[in-house]
């Protein structure tokens, strides 16, 4: 979702190249990230995990994120289906983000991220103060006023494939979830959608696994590209997003 000031003044047209130029120097203010797949891709996902030597890790998982705002920072904790918390962390600062804009249909973003740990304190604090709460199938909000303000909140079905076997020699993650939000600040979180996030981790300085950066980026990018070609022709269908040609006319 981009605004106005991505835009030249009278313009309503611009290239898919122009806009990717132009959402690197923007300020994040300038557009908003909606991530969304269709339903109809997964099973062609399916397929896909299995040719590219991706192996499922567990089954799929019910869970909640929730982010709460404090005076200074951004909390994000997970829970399990039994509300109790499963990750307490800082919510992720994104160090470098990348756009490669489609000319018609889905885009990919590629984030280079950190997050600073929290203290042992914090953590424990919200593994033991209750967050959410369900009663009659509603979720409610009932965290204490004190320890900051719940400002979103979804309920997740998520599934998860690994791949150890790659030439960089950093383990490949392939995410799906279905998200229902429950607590939202803004409209475009509002609807239920379905996400793909593939996730290279890289490891701390003081391990002595080595990972070849250049070979990573290049190898998470030409995954990428696989999963946006298998996902591209549910995403078109269904948000009906297919770019049409522009004529340019002379008066």
């Amino acid at each position: 979702i981009v605004s106005p000031s991505v835009m030249k003044k009278k313009t309503n047209v611009v290239s898919a190249y122009s806009l990717q130029q132009r959402l690197q120097v923007a300020n994040s203010g300038a557009y908003t990230w909606v991530s969304a797949a269709s339903e109809e891709s997964i099973p062609a996902m399916e397929a896909l995990v299995g040719d590219e030597g991706f192996v499922a890790v567990g089954k799929r998982q019910l869970s909640y994120d929730v982010h709460v705002r404090r005076a200074k920072d951004v909390i994000a904790i997970e829970l399990n289906r039994q509300m109790q918390a499963t990750a307490v962390n800082n919510v992720w600062h994104n160090l470098q983000t990348s756009h490669v804009v489609s000319g018609s249909g889905m885009d990919t973003r590629l984030l280079i991220r950190t997050r600073t740990p929290l203290r042992r304190a914090d953590i424990d604090h919200f593994s033991n103060t209750p967050v959410l709460k369900m009663a009659n199938e509603e979720i409610s909000d009932v965290l204490p006023p004190e320890h900051g303000e719940v400002i979103y909140a979804s309920e997740n079905e998520v599934r998860r494939w690994e791949k150890r076997q790659t030439m960089s020699g950093a383990r490949f993650t392939l995410v799906e979830t279905r998200r229902q939000p429950l607590i939202v600040l803004h409209e475009h979180e509002e609807d239920m959608r379905l996400e793909y996030q593939l996730i290279a981790s890289l490891p701390s300085q003081n391990q002595s696994e080595k990972v070849d950066l250049r070979t990573l980026s290049l190898e998470l990018f030409d995954t990428a590209k696989i999963i946006l070609e298998t996902l591209n022709s549910g995403f078109v269908n269904q948000f009906k997003c297919e770019a049409e040609p522009v004529v340019a006319k002379r008066e």
